[in-house]
């Protein structure tokens, strides 16, 4: 199913280091979709915020909300919360649902748990990605405990417009010199569509915590110090192609995610 895939993907952006995953480069799960709000919370409103989320997470497992939702919370306060669809087709059904839960918890109860988020972040902006299996490396090894790895490293690259082959080149080389030298960290590459700026791409990596993270960048560059070298060549080739790229820290929140057994 479709929707286990996505899922898969999932666990890949919030379990991840690409270390951790058991399929190889040659067994590359199918591009996925998913919805996405980003909603920026203010700091003074952030406990608020939360409270909020909880309790809506817990109405939508008593009414069986019918689509998972995926938290991730940055440094700078933003929330991104993603829900899976199989295609663009499936936006209307995800508001179809949101009406569904709605008659069943009834106006009232469906009001007041809106109400809990009003005041509490400055706006929310939606957005479909799409994953790029080919632009992304996935290692074999897989770890214990990956339940454990939650912090997040960002990279978000704002492409030149008519740039694109250039900027997915760049991503194609890192693939390939990951694999060669068999790195066992890795990324996984999206990129916008409707709601985003374009071209725009971003890749995520993840690790147990901020410091095991940076440790293993410096491990693999010491290790490699030639493929290192080769990895900058192709990065000061990759800005070229940008006119803006920024990065953000931050945390898979499995406490506000709204995760759906199947």
């Amino acid at each position: 199913m479709k929707t286990k895939k996505f899922i898969s993907l999932l666990i890949i952006i919030m379990i991840g280091s690409c270390s951790l995953f058991s399929y190889g480069q040659e067994e590359k799960p199918e591009s996925q979709t998913m919805l996405v709000w980003d909603e920026i919370v203010k700091p003074s409103k952030v406990a608020d915020y939360e409270k909020a989320f909880n309790h809506a997470i817990d109405l939508w497992k008593e009414y069986s909300y019918r689509y998972p939702l995926y938290v991730f919370n940055t440094e700078d306060l933003h929330y991104y919360f993603a829900i899976p669809i199989k295609s663009l087709d499936d936006i209307d059904d995800v508001f179809a649902a949101s009406e569904e839960l709605a008659k069943k918890m009834g106006k009232e109860k469906y009001g007041e748990m809106h109400d809990m988020f009003k005041g509490t972040y400055e706006y929310a902006i939606p957005m479909i990605i799409h994953s790029r299996p080919d632009l992304s490396f996935i290692p074999k090894k897989l770890e214990e405990n990956v339940e454990e790895v939650n912090f997040r490293y960002w990279g978000f690259c704002y492409g030149i417009p008519g740039m694109e082959k250039e900027i997915e080149s760049a991503f194609k080389q890192f693939v390939e010199l990951y694999s060669t030298n068999e790195i066992s960290n890795g990324w996984e590459t999206f990129m916008g569509s409707i709601g985003t700026e374009t071209p725009y791409y971003f890749y995520v990596e993840s690790g147990k915590s901020q410091g095991e993270f940076w440790k293993s960048i410096e491990e693999i560059n010491l290790k490699n110090p030639e493929m290192s070298k080769e990895a900058m060549n192709v990065w000061n080739k990759l800005l070229t192609s940008l006119r803006k790229y920024e990065t953000k820290t931050g945390w898979f929140r499995p406490d506000l995610s709204y995760i759906i057994d199947e």
